[in-house]
């Protein structure tokens, strides 16, 4: 089905906010939270009347190009997010729904999606939009030439036959088998053939002026010299008319001057993925909206390993390490814990397979169940295999360039070792690990993370053939499942599939999940309407953001 994953492993998370921890809304939380004011009654009552006007100053970070099929900044994909759209988005869940389709059906046997698109849609330059912009930005992604972002699952996906405009408004994505994600195909950002046909394939295409079908539109052309870009109301958008009017872009070099023209003033927002101080704790016109990233860290049992072939033993640990205490000390609770590597954001996840809450009086009596415990008094668990004594005592590798895992590694150690497990923490250059220790098994456990697509794919880390399974993860009936997952198309048969699957990696739990990581939307108090944010998509939900006043 083609690489539906970007991977980034060990990343180093370095989007650093001083000072936020005023008006959290988390994500649990969000909605009564919206509802807080140090304001008085008649003033909230005022409030919750938006009123059409006023100017949003945001910042946009590094700009590489305008192209949203070629931009590599996640800034930049937030920005043209404002500008362009897709066939279809995804929603809070993860879950695709119609965006510039107003519909779609699928085919008895799962081989024809047809994609009903809205009439009457216009470019911002005026021109109708049709199918024939679609087919042009999809064969552009299936060319591979652009390196895209969204060309994962439709470059050199062998399911996928073509997609066929059947007339202006109609067009059917054909496939050689079905598919469970081919909505999630359709999410890519549609750009218009009329003004990049022409300057294709001899490129150029960088940097023409983004002309979307959005709910905000630019002003004038693209000056970055100036520092600042200008969007105003795209009035002709399909759906309900922004109330905001214009909105102001000012460029910043990094994220350290953003982060600095917010708190001046110069700017109304920041999106940030860390949140550690609490400057911010007294001033009432800061507000925060957390949300869930694709950022997930776990630590990766080699299962060659005497210590972890057990699956009783592995599920011990992990009652024995304290999640919790991790995500306070490290990351000021701006992560959430997890036992499967699936979002809790999607519409996938199943909550009923969190299970692994710490209680390390459990994981001692499923230790001694499994054969450990301190015959000699030592202070170490031991146990006899094949007729030798050995201690349990293993090494944590990580990244030595990631504080925040060494960090954690220190307090796994710190609470295997109370309950008689001796860890050594040894933190390794990250290109070590990746052409040596990796690749031949010299570990006995590596504390990582990757970067995981929006829709879940188990495949390339628990498959027993999958390409990053490093573990040597076998297990033939979770093989089956993420077989026969790919290609399910019905809703419910999907869910019920992954179920099971997240049923059975909590059963076997071949690798420790430990979180994912939280990011953060910080917004000066006079911005209502916001709900909550998702991933490369802050501004998802705009039109029905407003100016307080």
């Amino acid at each position: 089905m083609g690489k539906r994953l970007l991977m980034l492993f060990m990343a180093i998370y370095m989007a650093v906010l001083p000072g936020c921890v005023a008006k959290t809304i988390s994500v649990e939380e969000q909605q009564p939270l919206l509802e807080q004011s140090n304001k008085n009654k008649s003033e909230q009552a005022e409030e919750a009347v938006p009123k059409k006007g006023g100017m949003l100053t945001i910042p946009l970070v590094q700009p590489d190009v305008f192209n949203p099929l070629m931009t590599k900044s996640k800034d930049m994909v937030n920005f043209l997010g404002l500008i362009f759209e897709g066939v279809m988005r995804y929603d809070q869940n993860q879950k695709p729904q119609p965006c510039l389709a107003e519909s779609y059906e699928v085919s008895e046997d799962g081989t024809i999606w047809t994609f009903h698109l809205r009439k009457g849609v216009k470019w911002h330059d005026g021109t109708p939009f049709t199918s024939q912009d679609v087919k042009f930005t999809f064969d552009i992604l299936r060319s591979g030439t652009l390196n895209s972002f969204y060309q994962n699952g439709i470059y050199a996906n062998t399911y996928i036959q073509d997609l066929v405009p059947k007339d202006d408004y109609t067009i059917c994505l054909n496939l050689n088998f079905p598919i469970s994600n081919a909505l999630d195909i359709m999410t890519f950002p549609v750009i218009p053939k009329a003004v990049y046909e022409s300057v294709l394939p001899g490129g150029g295409i960088e940097n023409i002026v983004p002309i979307g079908t959005g709910k905000y539109k630019m002003e004038s052309t693209i000056s970055i010299e100036d520092g600042e870009i200008r969007l105003v109301r795209n009035n002709d958008w399909w759906g309900k008319s922004p109330f905001i009017d214009t909105i102001l872009v000012r460029i910043y070099e990094d994220n350290d001057k953003a982060r600095a023209a917010f708190q001046t003033g110069s700017i109304d927002l920041v999106d940030t993925e860390v949140v550690f101080t609490n400057i911010y704790e007294q001033e009432p016109d800061v507000r925060l909206y957390r949300y869930l990233t694709s950022k997930y860290d776990f630590l990766a049992f080699n299962l060659r390993s005497p210590l972890f072939s057990d699956a009783k033993v592995r599920k011990a640990l992990a009652y024995a390490i304290d999640r919790k205490e991790i995500m306070s000390m490290v990351f000021l609770n701006n992560g959430q814990a997890v036992d499967v590597p699936i979002n809790p954001s999607s519409w996938l996840y199943d909550s009923s397979y969190r299970i692994y809450d710490y209680d390390p009086e459990k994981a001692v009596f499923m230790l001694k169940e499994a054969g450990w415990s301190d015959s000699d008094g030592d202070g170490i668990l031991d146990k006899d295999i094949g007729g030798k004594k050995v201690d349990f005592k293993f090494t944590i590798k990580t990244n030595e360039d990631n504080d925040e895992r060494r960090d954690t590694a220190l307090l796994i150690k710190r609470q295997l070792g109370e309950i008689g497990i001796q860890v050594d923490v040894e933190p390794t250059p990250w290109q070590e690990l990746k052409e040596d220790h990796i690749p031949k098994g010299s570990f006995d456990t590596i504390l990582m993370g990757y970067y995981l697509s929006v829709f879940p794919d188990l495949e390339f880390m628990l498959h027993s053939s999958g390409d990053q399974n490093f573990i040597k993860y076998t297990n033939p009936e979770l093989d089956g499942l993420i077989f026969q997952s790919k290609t399910i198309y019905n809703e419910e048969e999907l869910k019920d599939a992954y179920r099971q699957m997240q049923k059975l990696i909590s059963i076997e739990m071949p690798i420790m999940s430990l979180y994912f990581r939280t990011a953060c939307l910080v917004t000066k108090d006079k911005i209502g309407g916001i709900g909550t944010p998702r991933e490369l998509d802050i501004y998802g939900g705009i039109e029905e953001w407003y100016i307080k006043r």
